[in-house]
């Protein structure tokens, strides 16, 4: 053999117990990452084009904590599908239906964004309606849909939410101040915008009295 020969030989058997090696590392090293409390969405690259992935984590953070309210000692990770077509993408933010086959669960989803597609407030997390059930007898709690008052409208302004006007922009966020988990943010820019918030509220059927609202001056 001559020593061109051995030489290609050797390094043949370097790349032969080398590769699965790499491959360990990489493969810890990943396993590693995905062992924070979450959900992870099998299909998201099918719906990630123009998506800011702090979007979508922001989602499955929110989705595991709802998780945590239907399962008495919950896993670290869980895996879901983004159901087929209820993904929806707008300028103002995303929103979808998730189902997590394991624990035969579906929840609403929605993730406002801002100006430059990154997450804004908290994503609101929402067990599905009857009619969008697909798991037969599935039971599932919420943050949103336990609590008393006007809970679903909570959920449905979310969509509304971010709303800009000219002297006033209206959006949500959690807190515990508020027995839906979330609180209206008014932010005024003149002494007429904390007002004409209200009148927008209204005008698109909520009834600002219904809901935790806290003001700022912009």
């Amino acid at each position: 053999m001559t020593n061109k020969k051995k030489i290609l030989l050797i390094i043949l058997i370097l790349l032969v117990v080398a590769i699965p090696i790499v491959a360990y590392f990489l493969n810890k090293e990943s396993t590693e990452t995905l062992t924070e409390n979450t959900v992870i969405l099998d299909n998201k690259s099918s719906y990630s084009r123009g998506v800011d992935e702090a979007v979508f984590l922001a989602i499955t953070n929110a989705a595991y904590k709802t998780v945590t309210l239907n399962v008495e000692k919950p896993e670290s990770i869980y895996h879901a599908t983004i159901r087929k077509d209820t993904f929806k993408g707008t300028e103002d933010g995303i929103s979808f239906i998730l189902d997590i086959p394991t624990l035969k669960l579906s929840f609403e989803a929605r993730q406002a964004v801002d100006d430059k597609k990154a997450p804004v407030s908290d994503a609101l997390i929402k067990c599905v309606q009857e009619t969008d059930k697909v798991y037969e007898g599935s039971v599932c709690t919420d943050s949103i849909s336990t609590t008393p008052g006007s809970i679903d409208s909570v959920f449905e302004l979310g969509k509304e939410l971010p709303l800009t006007g000219q002297n006033y922009v209206i959006d949500y966020t959690s807190s515990t101040e508020s027995t839906s988990g979330f609180i209206i943010v008014i932010t005024y820019y003149t002494d007429t915008g904390k007002q004409e918030a209200l009148d927008a509220l209204t005008s698109l059927g909520y009834n600002p009295a219904e809901y935790t609202i806290t003001y700022q001056a912009g």
